[in-house]
């Protein structure tokens, strides 16, 4: 599956699961106590340059092999557990012979891994109920690739099948020559769906829109002509390169025994040794413009016409309060209102547009927001 912010969202509310899953790891802010029962209710205020803090039910942790690590008890829903491996490689790290690598490295991990062979992972869990496509999925982005499970707490055989799993995405990949050629018919359909009129627009604005940065021309699904030909040493070079324990993050939220699942990582992964070269994983950028970047496209299946304008500057890093309360907050409030008042506009006799909005939100490149 690729990921393309909010142009390309093929299983849009299970993402929106999982975001706000990254969110519970990420932080927690704590806005009012609560007061003994007929005690005054005294409102504190709060310190907006107070530093966000990690949840403290949030266990994690980096093991000697550079892998870090985050679980989470959670009673809700009952009997479930997510387990996810994020892997902080994504297209814009590919070279030009690795074009469309990245999301194709994602789909091997379906094909064979060194604990379930072949179709053995799938198969074995679709005669469980676990559903391919839903509760075991993964995602590819310009910056990330993403893998999950879910799995049914009170089924033993199942829970402890995930583990295995995350380790199977992680560092044992099989990447066999047979498994390679047989998903390059599967991944080429799937590069033919993306060649409609939204897709074709993309193609020629973004190389405008990101110009001088490598996010232009690192769309994920890549090139047709490096798919049907890359060698088999390119792709298992790159899993090589990028799949290391100092470049991945383990998520683990459900319902179970923190203690327990903490343990378990550390066990089934704690023994593993640091790569002996150092990561470089360079961090990509989008150069500022002085100038405004003018893009025209034209399709003839376009069925509307629209104008887009993008303002673009440095991301906000959101480390106290106030930054969470400026990032978030005051930008929600400001384009709620403002697409309160379009709307209004849109509903009055004669008025010069069908529809239109505004957002803020985190760009394409990573260091960006718009």
């Amino acid at each position: 599956m690729i990921i393309l912010n909010s142009f390309i969202n093929q299983n849009k509310n299970k993402m929106k699961r999982k975001l706000l899953l990254v969110m519970v790891l990420c932080l927690t802010i704590i806005t009012t106590g609560f007061a003994q029962p007929g005690a005054k209710k005294e409102k504190k205020a709060l310190d907006l340059n107070e530093e966000i803090k990690l949840d403290g039910k949030v266990r994690t942790g980096k093991l000697p092999s550079g892998l870090t690590y985050y679980v989470k008890s959670n009673k809700k829903p009952e009997n479930r557990a997510e387990f996810q491996i994020a892997v902080n490689a994504g297209s814009v790290l590919e070279t030009e012979a690795e074009r469309g690598l990245a999301h194709f490295t994602e789909h091997m991990g379906f094909n064979g891994t060194k604990h379930y062979p072949g179709n053995e992972m799938i198969d074995a869990l679709e005669k469980q109920g676990i559903i391919f496509g839903y509760q075991i999925n993964a995602g590819t982005g310009f910056d990330q690739t993403v893998y999950n499970v879910e799995l049914p707490t009170d089924k033993p055989e199942l829970f402890n099948m995930g583990l295995k799993i995350l380790d199977g995405w992680a560092s044992g990949m099989l990447m066999s020559s047979s498994e390679i050629d047989k998903e390059r018919g599967v991944i080429i359909e799937e590069w033919r769906l993306y060649q409609g009129a939204e897709d074709r627009f993309r193609a020629k604005t973004w190389p405008t829109m990101l110009k001088g940065s490598p996010y232009a021309e690192r769309l994920p699904i890549g090139t047709l002509e490096n798919l049907q030909n890359f060698k088999h040493e390119t792709i298992r070079g790159f899993y090589k390169k990028w799949y290391r324990p100092d470049n991945m993050a383990i998520i683990v939220v459900g319902d179970f025994d923190a203690d327990e699942m903490e343990q378990k990582i550390i066990d089934y992964f704690g023994m593993g040794d640091a790569p002996t070269t150092p990561l470089n994983r360079p961090v990509i950028t989008l150069p500022d413009n002085k100038e405004p970047l003018i893009a025209i496209a034209t399709d003839k299946e376009a069925n509307n016409n629209s104008i887009e304008f993008f303002y673009k500057h440095p991301a906000q890093k959101v480390k106290t309060i106030g930054d969470y309360r400026n990032r978030y907050l005051l930008t929600a409030l400001y384009s709620d209102m403002l697409n309160s008042r379009l709307r209004d506009l849109s509903e009055k006799k004669n008025c010069p547009f069908i529809g239109a909005g505004a957002s803020y939100s985190s760009y394409i490149a990573r260091p960006t927001d718009v």
